[in-house]
């Protein structure tokens, strides 16, 4: 059995059956120096693929009332930082930030991806997916935002799915009579080929929470490619 990944705007074709991730997230503790903690939940969608357990790091942009240590004032900006995970913790890159006050509202986009993508002004750029199956990676986004109050124990941040997975497979009817007139009946499959398939576009980032749901806003590119694998 082979699996494919194709973007999203093709997911009326999806095949895989829904499923959900067996980890709940790790918690991270909010620390009284107030500093910014992040961590993910992976959502269940269709081809599930990445999961809590398998992120290692993300990417996320935050905008809102921080400041760069615990001494200094904090400023209204944008921030983007790259969140990674080490000896079960999660930590992101320096400086850290830290929450302005209680009350401002802030908001966290963020994308988990080990391919090539470009990101600018909310849109991911160019993604491609490749045609060499084994190469292929999942692609995960999130959005949340509220206040230091909203989030005592931390940021979580719910990744949804931005790609959907396809699963071909061969399936025989046996047919015993048949069998046993010919004993040396093979059936083999060689190979599989999907053809016409967008394979690159831009995806802008969600703008609302992912908690419980996202639809993938994606812009495909005119790039056609064909998606074949051998089985045999």
């Amino acid at each position: 059995m082979k699996k494919t990944l194709f973007l999203l705007p093709l997911a009326a074709l999806a095949f895989a059956a829904c499923s959900s991730d067996d980890s709940a997230g790790q918690q991270a503790v909010q620390s009284q120096s107030s500093e910014l903690r992040i961590f993910p939940q992976v959502g269940g969608t269709r081809g599930t693929l990445e999961t809590t357990a398998s992120i290692d790091e993300f990417n996320v942009i935050v905008q809102g009332l921080f400041a760069e240590s615990a001494t200094t004032a904090a400023s209204s900006s944008t921030w983007t930082k790259t969140v990674t995970k080490s000896e079960g913790a999660w930590g992101m890159t320096a400086p850290s930030l830290y929450w302005g006050d209680a009350t401002t509202s802030a908001t966290f986009m963020a994308y988990a991806n080990q391919g090539a993508a470009t990101y600018s002004n909310g849109v991911l750029t160019g993604f491609t997916v490749g045609t060499d199956n084994a190469a292929q990676t999942d692609l995960v986004v999130a959005y949340n935002s509220g206040t230091k109050t909203d989030f005592a124990a931390g940021v979580p941040l719910h990744f949804q799915h931005a790609l959907s997975q396809v699963i071909v497979k061969a399936n025989y009817t046996y047919d015993e009579t048949y069998a046993s007139t010919n004993p040396d009946l093979t059936i083999k499959v060689e190979g599989f080929e999907i053809v016409n398939v967008n394979n690159k576009g831009n995806l802008t980032l969600p703008t609302a929470s992912t908690a419980s749901s996202y639809a993938a806003s994606w812009a495909a590119s005119l790039a056609i490619s064909a998606f074949s694998s051998a089985l045999a």
